[in-house]
């Protein structure tokens, strides 16, 4: 009894993180893509691409620069 009580207790814990990190993330894209919108209406076509150009090198050069950071700790 005890342990089955154990588990459900840390599995509650699990779901309520887990739903918090989803809520998280959702309210963290949808202001990302409203900040895209907003970004897009004041700048013409060629500027926001070169934008976002800008914004998928720098997130692909983060990606490459964080390989193997955890483990060399």
């Amino acid at each position: 009894m005890l342990n089955e009580e154990h588990l459900n207790e840390s599995l509650r814990e699990i779901a309520k993180g887990a739903g918090i990190v989803f809520i998280g993330t959702g309210i963290g894209m949808f202001f990302a893509y409203s900040g895209m919108m907003i970004v897009a209406r004041f700048l013409g076509p060629t500027d926001f691409g070169l934008i976002s150009l800008a914004s998928a090198v720098a997130t692909i050069a983060s990606t490459v620069v964080l390989v193997g950071m955890l483990g060399g700790t």
